[in-house]
């Protein structure tokens, strides 16, 4: 028996969001687009400056790590996966420009937040979307908080 498979049945088909299923029909095209990617963006690689490279591998980090809270302390079955998804996603997207131009850092703060809370934004509310019930409770508090800071950034 596939590993995938007996991990979508494991889980039982009702658990999982239709995200899920799309990506178990169609993992064969996945693997082919990861297959052909793999040589040109490790030629890339060399190309990417070692400061960007760290930052990078610390972000990385710093991702597996809140990945693995969430999936292994009990308490943490309550918090959304995506809830960090888009500040890391926004961190990911200004570290070529700090590793570039690290004088911009201090000038970038403003905009990599108001980035990070649209990133944010977006990927708690497809989760709402994804579970509405769950997710009433949650993004009702959240996005206040989310929106008065992106008001605040914008007026500085």
């Amino acid at each position: 028996m596939d590993g995938r498979q007996s991990h979508l049945q494991h889980f039982g088909a009702d658990s999982l969001e239709e995200r899920h299923h799309f990506h178990h029909r169609h993992r064969s095209a996945f693997i082919a687009g990861i297959t052909f990617t793999i040589i040109p963006l490790g030629m890339l690689l060399s190309h990417i400056p070692v400061y960007a490279l760290r930052l990078y591998l610390i972000l990385g980090g710093l991702l597996a790590g809140y990945f693995d809270f969430i999936h292994t302390v009990t308490c943490a079955h309550r918090l959304p996966k995506e809830l960090l998804s888009g500040p890391f996603f926004a961190a990911a997207v200004f570290i070529p420009t700090v590793a570039h131009r690290p004088d911009l850092q201090i000038t970038l703060v403003p905009s990599a937040l108001l980035f990070a809370t649209l990133c944010c934004l977006n990927c708690l509310f497809i989760y709402r979307r994804e579970h509405e019930q769950q997710a009433a409770y949650f993004i009702g508090r959240v996005t206040p908080l989310h929106i008065s800071l992106s008001v605040t950034l914008s007026r500085s």
